[in-house]
């Protein structure tokens, strides 16, 4: 399998769960946007896409874990009711934490990972 099935294979089974994580840590449709085609684009080029697909999608949240500070913003909670509908002040709160922490806890709370797991993908270099 070549990259571009790769990242066909990510985005058609992940792409949900990626966007979500990339808005968390950028607070915006746009920054998310550009989050995820700049690490798809650096990963593709780099070709460091494997044939797990699981594999994979630890290898991009790392990457958008990492790339996310250039295209990171405030939390806009007028676009975010415009967009998602009205949110509980647990998400507002999440989205105002330092970008480690923002990306812990959306990885345990939203994607299944233990706390000891998240710290594991987040650290890896």
């Amino acid at each position: 399998m070549d990259d571009y099935e790769s990242v066909t294979q990510l985005i058609n089974r992940y792409g949900d769960d990626l966007y979500r994580f990339a808005f968390v840590l950028t607070c915006s449709d746009s920054g998310a946007s550009e989050l995820l085609a700049d690490t798809f684009a650096a990963l593709y080029a780099e070709d460091k896409l494997t044939e797990q697909i699981k594999e994979n999608r630890l290898l991009v949240f790392k990457a958008l874990y990492d790339r996310a500070p250039k295209f990171a913003g405030a939390p806009d909670r007028e676009m975010i009711k415009e967009h998602y509908g009205e949110k509980d002040a647990e998400f507002y709160g999440l989205l105002c934490l330092p970008i480690y922490e923002k990306a812990l806890k959306h990885l345990v709370l939203y994607e299944d990972y233990t706390e000891k797991e998240a710290a594991e993908i987040l650290q890896k270099k």
